[in-house]
Order: C-alpha cells, then sequence, then structure tokens
C-alpha cells in the first residue's frame, strides 16, 4: 500500500501539470492575434515635366493604313538575320501609330525594323528602313510607312 502511495503523487503531479500545459496552450491560442499599424496606401503618379525620365520611345506612322493591320519589331544578329523582338508587337492604334518604350540600358542598341502584316499571322504588308534605338533620354525614333512595299 505504501508502494502505491508513492506513486500516485507523482503520476498525479504528472497529470496536473499536462493539464495545466494544455489549459495554457488553449488559451494562448484563443488570443487575438496583434493587429498591424494602418500603412499608407502609394498611389501611382506619373513623373511631372520635371523628374528625369530615362529612356526613350520608337514609333511607327502609317499613313492611311488599312484595318486590321499588325505591327513588329525585329532585330538583326551579326550573322545579318532578323529576329522578332519578344512582346514589341501588336494592332496599330486608331491614328496609324504604334509606340513602344526603350528602357535606357537598350540606347543606341541595333538595328531594328518594323514589319507591318496584313493581319496577325498574316503576308507582310510593308518593312519599314533600318533604325537604332533612341541614343538619349526622351528621344523619339519615328517610323513612317506609306503602304505595302512587297
Amino acid at each position: 500500500m505504501t508502494s502505491i502511495k508513492r506513486m500516485t503523487l507523482p503520476v498525479l503531479g504528472l497529470v496536473l501539470s499536462c493539464a495545466l500545459l494544455i489549459a495554457l496552450s488553449l488559451s494562448s491560442a484563443q488570443a487575438a492575434p496583434l493587429a498591424l499599424p494602418p500603412r499608407p496606401t502609394a498611389e501611382p503618379t506619373l513623373p511631372s515635366s520635371g523628374s528625369a525620365i530615362t529612356g526613350g520611345t520608337i514609333v511607327l506612322h502609317v499613313v492611311a493604313p488599312p484595318s486590321g493591320l499588325w505591327a513588329t519589331v525585329e532585330w538583326q544578329d551579326v550573322a545579318g538575320n532578323w529576329h522578332l523582338v519578344d512582346g514589341w508587337q501588336g494592332t496599330l492604334e486608331s491614328d496609324g501609330t504604334k509606340t513602344w518604350w526603350v528602357a535606357q540600358a537598350d540606347r543606341g542598341k541595333g538595328p531594328f525594323r518594323w514589319v507591318v502584316y496584313d493581319r496577325r499571322g498574316g503576308k507582310v504588308w510593308a518593312i519599314s528602313q533600318a533604325f537604332y534605338l533612341p541614343a538619349i533620354n526622351r528621344q523619339s525614333i519615328v517610323s513612317a510607312l506609306e503602304g505595302p512595299n512587297r
């Protein structure tokens, strides 16, 4: 009987300790998470006329274009082969233009050319003269096409 009394106290202590740990973990799990302080929402803004704009544009202008023309830009490698520039392709705007932004890191690179198709995936309608990307900030390189040059 004495051995039972000796074991009861440590077992009871262990059970009470476990119950206390479970109660503490449940109470901390139910506590509300800390709220973060409010942060202002940044509104996108355009650069002001006095701020430094780095880069330039290339512009295609097609005189009296038929509807549905698809404009692409190609670059020429050292072997003379032309390759499509990923991302610089799309339909002309309603005024017959297509404009692409040129990053400062690409200034002066070339040669490039515009290739205009009669529709997306269609036949070549016109090809511009080769040109180089803008060499200075805010410069626009404009290529004009008046019609098909097959």
